[in-house]
């Protein structure tokens, strides 16, 4: 099992991998040479899987107040954006990676990623729970290869819209007899983020 030191190296690995297959910026000249520094030799592994199935394509990468990411990426001779954001480590359990929010038809997807992947297509039972808000709960799907839980469009409106009453996202994925994984997102800065992102989708 990964200890919680480590948990940290594997995050910023997948959610570079994720956002940005290339992230010389973030990472170095190569994000699957960090995946060394994993002791877990499976967890290692699983590392440089995933950076196989999820790299290959080169992004460009842009840092923005309070720990957001912006990611533009070719795709089929578009430009295909994101932004995103670790999860608070010390908040969160080692399998919570963080928060991504993509442009898909002009709407803003939210997803959250994690290390040990679900199986593909899966439903997962998610609660997410805003500063001292009341929970609600939902299900979400899970989007090929497993690394990422796309939350609906009604939990997405939640956490992206200018009454969010805090700026801490807590989430609670559980799926089946698999164990629960807990995480925390700080939101702060989101709606500037979002500003950015928003405008790199509506141009052609």
């Amino acid at each position: 099992m990964i200890i919680c030191r480590q948990a940290p190296i594997v995050a910023v690995i997948l959610l570079a991998a994720i956002d940005s297959s290339a992230s010389q910026n973030a990472m170095g000249p190569n994000a699957s040479d960090s995946c060394h520094l994993i002791a877990d030799r499976m967890r290692q592994a699983q590392c440089y899987e995933t950076l196989k199935q999820i790299g290959g394509q080169s992004s460009k990468q842009s840092i923005l107040p309070h720990g957001w990411k912006l990611i533009g990426s070719p795709d089929s001779g578009r430009r295909e954006h994101s932004i995103s954001h670790t999860g608070d480590f010390q908040s969160s359990d080692p399998n919570f990676a963080g928060m991504m929010l993509r442009c898909v038809d002009n709407r803003i997807e939210v997803l959250l990623i994690v290390i040990e992947p679900y199986p593909p297509q899966a439903a997962i039972d998610l609660t997410i729970k805003l500063g001292n808000s009341s929970e609600s709960t939902y299900r979400s799907s899970v989007v090929p290869p497993g690394l990422m839980v796309l939350l609906p469009s009604e939990a997405a409106a939640i956490i992206t819209g200018s009454r969010r009453p805090a700026d801490e996202l807590r989430v609670d994925l559980t799926y089946g007899t698999a164990p629960r994984t807990k995480g925390m997102v700080k939101l702060l800065g989101l709606e500037q983020a979002i500003g950015m992102l928003k405008s790199l989708c509506a141009t052609p």
